[in-house]
């Protein structure tokens, strides 16, 4: 007689599964450790007020369908009716009107929140659109590397830009990767829009050789932390695949969607999440509830970043802004010149403290800036022209002047005088103003001297080790 499996065969194994439980406490310790890349799908990219499901992809497809007059369900069927020289999408992004229309105001605002964090550097985006890429720019400016899989010169700089580093661990610069390509006005570039298209970017992926690949022993050396993909889509579970298939480098703790847990195909891939120890949440806009990917980007950017009593990670997060024992201390004038040494120097002090990274948004500056100062072993002052010509006109009022007031105040503090260019430590502002003002003179380092930098790290460790 032939057995005929009944739904309760299914539904045992999975009910025998124990949920792995989130630990929120781990979670935030690798967050500011930077060890996790943030990949994001296209269902939490939007405002709802913009596309009410959130969805980029149902947006455009909105879009195009309003245009042309028609009906089409889907990116499939919307290709299946034009001709390979005609391209809707592309033409959509590419109008000027459209995208002027694009501004960050129509990004959601759980995800706007959890990358102004800064927490989250590397971003794998699984859409075609820019909007992330508006958003990071406006974050991490000129610093943004950008990655397209498609475009052989954007991947083979980043190549380039991992062998400049001793592990791919190590890297850790702002770098958007368009994991399916992006839509571009150039007709020779590349994008995932149909069946066909995804089957050619998984290929991509799978060419590339973990053992040899820089890019792919990056990726690997992180957590993934998934917000927003539709892993009902075959496509994306290949991705997942491809970015974890080799089971020792598979880490534990990776969060992922589970979209619908009452469909039997889903529970087979719990069963796969559970396996290779990711964390799964079920899909929302279920009789009406929120959306839980929402509310979960909510609760870890409150966890990550709330200073508010009621939070339970509140000292936690404390202990962790304020663990840098080297203070850089810069006119905001000269905001980028100090980025620029802030980044060469932060591979080899990574508790380098610069108010860019550990202040996560919001305007404690004036609560965080004298615990910083507090909890540090060395303080570099950064002089540059702009702070030459306060002191040459008296100007003493900035707020870096308090930086220094809070950093006198500290007996233990050991105090660097930096000089970028521009900025002479023999002229008469120097000693009148500068050396009267932090209480006696110190020994200043100069930038544009061919081993200024080398005097500086030299400085610095002999602080670090007394």
């Amino acid at each position: 007689m032939a057995f005929t499996p009944d739904e309760n065969d299914y539904n045992h194994s999975i009910n025998d599964l124990q949920d792995l439980s989130f630990d929120m406490v781990k979670f935030i310790d690798e967050v500011f450790n930077n060890d996790y890349i943030l990949v994001i799908g296209n269902g939490i990219i939007l405002d709802t007020k913009v596309e009410p499901s959130g969805d980029i992809n149902k947006y455009l497809l909105h879009s195009i369908n309003q245009a042309l007059g028609t009906n089409y369900k889907n990116f499939n069927e919307l290709f299946l009716h034009f001709n390979e020289e005609i391209d809707p999408i592309r033409n959509l992004l590419s109008l000027e009107k459209f995208k002027k229309s694009m501004v960050i105001e129509d990004i959601s605002k759980e995800l706007r929140n959890l990358l102004r964090t800064k927490l989250f550097k590397v971003v794998i985006t699984t859409t075609f659109d820019s909007y992330i890429e508006i958003l990071m720019r406006e974050i991490w400016e000129e610093q943004l590397n950008v990655v397209n899989i498609w475009d052989v010169s954007s991947l083979s700089g980043f190549q380039n830009l991992l062998t400049e580093y001793k592990e791919p661990k190590d890297y850790n610069e702002p770098t958007l990767i368009y994991a399916f390509g992006k839509c571009e006005k150039e007709e020779d570039k590349k994008y995932a829009r149909e069946d066909f298209d995804y089957i050619q970017t998984i290929e991509r992926w799978m060419g590339f050789d973990a053992r040899s690949n820089k890019m792919m022993q990056f990726i690997q050396s992180r957590r993934l932390l998934s917000l927003g993909c539709k892993f009902d889509d075959w496509y994306f579970r290949f991705f997942w695949y491809i970015l974890r298939r080799e089971k020792n480098k598979q880490r534990e703790g990776e969060i992922a969607i589970v979209f619908d847990e009452n469909d039997r195909s889903e529970k087979n891939l719990k069963t796969y999440f559970f396996n290779a120890r990711v964390f799964t949440h079920p899909k929302g806009n279920v009789n009406g509830e929120e959306e839980p990917t929402r509310r979960f980007m909510r609760n870890i950017h409150s966890a990550l970043t709330s200073l508010d009593e009621t939070n339970p990670y509140r000292d936690q997060v404390l202990r962790l802004r304020r663990r840098g024992i080297i203070f850089f201390s810069y006119c905001n004038r000269d905001k980028r010149m100090a980025r620029r040494l802030f980044m060469k120097l932060q591979p080899l002090y990574p508790n380098l403290w610069f108010d860019e990274e550990n202040i996560l948004g919001g305007d404690n500056y004036e609560i965080e800036i004298p615990e910083g100062i507090k909890n540090a072993k060395v303080f570099v002052l950064f002089l540059t022209p702009s702070i030459a010509d306060d002191l040459a006109n008296n100007r003493m009022n900035n707020f870096y002047n308090k930086e220094w007031k809070w950093a006198l105040e500290q007996p233990n503090l050991e105090i660097i005088p930096l000089a970028a260019e521009g900025f002479s430590p023999r002229e008469s502002y120097y000693y009148e103003t500068f050396q009267n003002f932090i209480g006696g003179p110190k020994s200043c380092i100069e930038l544009v001297e061919p081993d200024g930098l080398r005097k500086l790290q030299k400085s610095i460790d002999n602080l670090l080790k007394n």
